[in-house]
């Protein structure tokens, strides 16, 4: 890619480098602004990112988990019981905000949205995580709206409302090579951004969409 308004370093591990450890190492010594990781999925990955937090730069990352809450309570789980007081006061100290989020078809957007649950650190969340009192974070959600927090139920309330959904956009240097790769049924279903704003829909497409992207790379 060709840089414009920031630089971008990455790194893939047993790649560009040996461990996670040394990735976040490597990247705190070039003194970044922000730091995205990608899935953590284990305890070592977990503190290495908190570690990162730590320092006062911006992390960003993901993990598998249905709601904000069980993410908080997978990260905190996935360490050992002696661990866990410690890991909870990072996470108390570090922590801004989670997303989660899952895809869901919406009628009258014609396409898949996003529907959201947000939570953000305050006071509260912070005495909640720091005390271990996890499960308590929900009613704080529902109660903090102010504070720009969203429960799944309130936020699939504010879809209901929503009067317009906008599409996202194709980008015209990636679309043009990879209509050539796509199958001939699927062509079809490639709009133009010309033509209409929108993007490859396959809700009405037959075939499964694992099965077509296989497809693809095989190619």
């Amino acid at each position: 890619h060709n840089s414009k308004k920031s630089l971008i370093n990455q790194r893939d591990v047993y790649q560009d480098c040996s461990t996670f450890n040394q990735a976040l190492k490597s990247a705190l010594r070039q003194d970044p602004d922000v730091i995205l990781v990608g899935e953590i999925r284990t305890a070592e990955e977990m503190q290495h990112t908190l570690a990162a937090a730590e320092t006062g730069h911006l992390v960003l990352t993901s993990m598998h988990a249905s709601s904000c809450v069980e993410a908080l309570l997978r990260l905190i789980s996935s360490f050992p019981a002696q661990a866990r007081e410690q890991v909870q006061a990072q996470l108390a100290d570090s922590l801004l905000a989670v997303v989660s989020q899952q895809l869901i078809h919406h009628p009258r957007a014609s396409h898949r949205v996003p529907e959201c649950s947000i939570l953000r650190n305050n006071k509260a969340v912070q005495n909640c995580i720091r005390t271990g009192n996890i499960y308590r974070i929900n009613s704080i959600m529902e109660t903090s709206r102010a504070d720009g927090m969203l429960t799944r139920d309130l936020y699939r309330k504010w879809l209901d409302q929503k009067e317009q959904f906008s599409h996202p956009n194709i980008v015209q240097e990636v679309a043009a090579p990879v209509r050539g790769s796509l199958p001939s049924s699927l062509k079809k279903r490639v709009v133009s951004p010309k033509e209409r704003t929108g993007i490859i829909e396959l809700d009405d497409y037959d075939e499964d969409p694992a099965s077509i992207i296989a497809s693809l790379r095989k190619k």
